[in-house]
């Protein structure tokens, strides 16, 4: 229900557009440049139910014609955000709840198990919740307006989420969606994000998965990072790990950086990183991965090279995929409940907030056939 109306002053809509500029001769038509500052005003600084500045008053402020201020006022109503009613004028109705009729997924045009899985869960629940969902494949080199040319539908119908895209992307994608008034949600970790987040206690997660091999009696654990570390989430996971190692005084727990970049497979260097732990005069009791594509590739190495897992060597893997039941032996892991990030994801397109929502989940650990207690280790001569 619209709250008591209250009109806002023409010095007190100075103010608040003091801080508009309006640029003739930019990308965006001045309608559209219109929209995206009101559309923030209305968000940040008004109240449901409030009345907006009589157009004649706002077009001298602005100093644009009737015609470009009507198509900028008219897409906020569209949208939701603005409703005229007689004999009061033009009120906000920041509505708490709305129903969203469509999803877009957009996610890196490369293999992942991880982006497959999530893909999954969040059709699914579309699908019982009757939402339309599109998935549209982001490639190197793409750039936002080609992107844009692929969504089939306005922000007043329906929201976007954004799936495991490199950090600088999410945040550009994220930036130009807005300001076409899309809302967005990403499982993409980064710092300092301006915008939604559902995903992985990554912290929590990691410390639990080295407590796990603790109590099995390693100490000597290596994590391998075969993930670009451009990522924040991919330095929050080998911070988590050290710190966690610190704290459960495993003094010869190690971190190899095998360094391999955005849109590149991890493949090749997570074969290089395990010969190479294999290999060392201090060799890991176990190796814990950051992914299960690299948990998958280290244990076919060490099966061609002879090595019994889990007897000479424990492997704990990370995302919990499918990945991780198809290999012999099937893979101990960290499992995340990706259907409870789908429900999540929605809720948090169908509401409004103050502020930016960040809601994570902890794993657990499901051991199967890849971890044991350690073999008693000796120097390697």
């Amino acid at each position: 229900m619209l709250g008591q109306s209250s009109t806002l002053q023409t010095d007190k809509w100075n103010k608040l557009l003091e801080g508009v500029f309006l640029d003739p001769d930019g990308a965006l038509p001045l309608h559209e440049q219109i929209r995206v500052a009101l559309r923030k005003i209305i968000l940040t600084s008004l109240s449901d139910g409030d009345v907006i500045l009589p157009e004649m008053e706002m077009r001298e402020i602005l100093k644009v014609s009737k015609s470009t201020l009507r198509q900028a006022l008219m897409a906020l109503k569209d949208e939701g955000l603005i409703q005229r009613r007689s004999g009061v004028g033009t009120q906000v109705t920041k509505r708490q709840d709305r129903t969203i009729r469509q999803i877009a997924v957009i996610a890196p045009d490369y293999p992942s198990s991880v982006i497959d899985q999530q893909l999954l869960e969040l059709d699914l629940y579309a699908q019982k919740s009757h939402i339309s969902s599109k998935m549209i494949r982001f490639q190197r080199g793409d750039s936002w307006k080609e992107l844009q040319t692929r969504l089939s539908f306005g922000p007043e119908e329906g929201g976007v989420v954004l799936i495991e895209n490199p950090p600088r992307v999410t945040a550009e994608l994220t930036r130009v969606l807005h300001e076409k008034g899309y809302r967005t949600v990403t499982s993409t970790y980064i710092d300092d994000y301006q915008g939604h987040f559902v995903g992985a206690d990554e912290v929590a997660s990691v410390r639990l998965g080295v407590q796990r091999l603790k109590e099995l009696g390693h100490r000597r654990i290596a994590l391998l990072v075969a993930e670009p570390e451009e990522y924040d989430v991919v330095k929050i996971r080998s911070h988590a790990f050290e710190e966690s190692a610190r704290e459960f005084g495993l003094s010869e727990a190690s971190v190899l950086h095998c360094g391999v970049h955005s849109w590149e497979s991890d493949i090749p260097v997570t074969l290089e990183g395990i010969q190479s732990l294999w290999e060392s005069s201090r060799r890991p009791s176990a190796v814990f991965f950051v992914s299960d594509e690299s948990a998958v590739a280290a244990l076919g190495w060490l099966q061609k090279s002879g090595v019994s897992v889990p007897r000479e060597v424990s492997l704990l893997s990370y995302d919990g995929t499918y990945l991780t039941t198809t290999c012999c032996p099937r893979l101990s892991t960290l499992i995340f409940p990706r259907n409870c990030y789908a429900k999540e994801m929605v809720d948090v397109l169908q509401k409004d907030f103050t502020g930016y929502q960040r809601r994570t989940f902890p794993a657990v650990v499901v051991e199967r056939e890849t971890t044991l207690q350690p073999p008693t280790l000796k120097p390697k001569i």
